[in-house]
């Protein structure tokens, strides 16, 4: 569909605090639902990784940004959910990726 309307169509993997960190939102209220960077934290990254070849758009995880990240915190105390330094990791990392896109579409 998004070619159809002229446009790319990327995939963007978004890691939540228990993948990257056991630092951050240490008063988690949803805490017990999972285990911070346990055994299974990564495997949706790691289903991507394994598909990316298969798949005829660019799939970009943000994992590694975030685990490389220095500025802490990236989430709120009692809330997984990103503060404004989380959300500016993901937007510096997201408009890298997404640069040599917009560069190759602008040189047509």
């Amino acid at each position: 569909m998004a070619r159809e309307r002229g446009a790319e169509f990327v995939v963007v993997v978004l890691p939540r605090s228990y993948q990257y960190s056991a630092r951050e939102c240490p008063q988690n209220w949803e805490k017990d639902m999972y285990v911070t960077l346990g055994p299974h934290a990564l495997e949706a990254f790691r289903w991507f990784d394994e598909i990316s070849p298969q798949v005829d758009f660019p799939i970009v995880s943000l994992l590694e940004t975030f685990q490389q990240n220095q500025e802490f915190p990236t989430c709120l105390d009692d809330d997984p959910h990103w503060n404004a330094t989380g959300h500016k990791v993901a937007a510096e990392a997201v408009l890298q990726a997404l640069l040599p896109l917009v560069e190759r579409r602008l040189a047509r």
